[in-house]
């Protein structure tokens, strides 16, 4: 398992971020919130991590607390949300909307978020 990165902000894609650590380039999948708040190139920064490991690939997705951590990881304990319908749920809204949407069961506002349907 690996619990965070503590390294050097090497880049930015639409999705996600590159940590330079230790010489090792890691790609972290990030929520859109998280990557705009992530420092400018070249500076430190701290992401704790949950690495996805599937048959076919690894894949590391990066929060900036805790917090937006465990709740990426009760979110991927749904049945039917994965990592990225996950990242998509908290890139719509931020972690704390997020919350209190799901505590007031707004079924119309969490069915805006790509990759959820009315089934789910």
């Amino acid at each position: 398992m690996i619990a965070f990165l503590d390294g050097i902000v090497a880049g930015k894609t639409p999705s996600s971020a590159l940590i330079s650590v230790g010489g090792v380039g890691f790609q972290v999948g990030m929520a859109s919130s998280a990557l705009a708040a992530l420092p400018p190139e070249g500076e430190r920064v701290l992401v704790h991590t949950y690495l996805q490991v599937r048959e076919d690939a690894l894949a590391l997705y990066g929060f900036l607390s805790l917090e937006d951590k465990a709740l990426f990881e009760r979110l991927i304990a749904v049945s039917g949300v994965g990592p990225k319908v996950a990242l998509s749920a908290l890139s719509s809204y931020g972690p704390q909307k997020l919350v209190e949407l799901i505590g007031a069961q707004d079924v119309a506002a969490i069915q805006k978020i790509p990759g959820i349907g009315k089934k789910m």
